[in-house]
C-alpha cells in the first residue's frame, strides 16, 4: 500500500514538473498529465520492484522513469 502511494506521489511530482516545464504552447491539460504520469510511475515503480526486490531506491528511480516515459509518449501521440 506504501509502495502505491509512493508511486502516485512520484506521478503526480513528475506530472506537476512536466507542465512547469512545458507551459507553453498546447499542452494537455493539468488531469490528463497528472493521470498519465502516474500510470507511468505505477507501473516502472512494480516494475522496479519485481526487479529489484529490497531497493527502495531503485524502485523510486523505476517510478521517475516510468513516469518520463509515459509523458513523453502522451506527448509524441497527442501533438498535431
Amino acid at each position: 500500500m506504501v509502495s502505491l502511494i509512493g508511486a502516485i506521489v512520484t506521478g503526480l511530482v513528475v506530472g506537476g514538473t512536466y507542465r512547469f516545464i512545458r507551459s507553453g504552447g498546447r499542452s494537455a491539460g493539468m488531469t490528463p498529465t497528472m493521470v498519465v504520469a502516474v500510470v507511468g510511475a505505477v507501473i516502472g515503480r512494480f516494475a522496479g520492484k519485481a526487479m529489484f526486490e529490497n531497493s527502495r531506491v531503485l524502485h523510486l528511480l523505476l517510478a521517475v522513469v516510468g513516469a518520463t516515459i509515459a509523458m513523453a509518449i502522451y506527448r509524441a501521440v497527442s501533438e498535431d
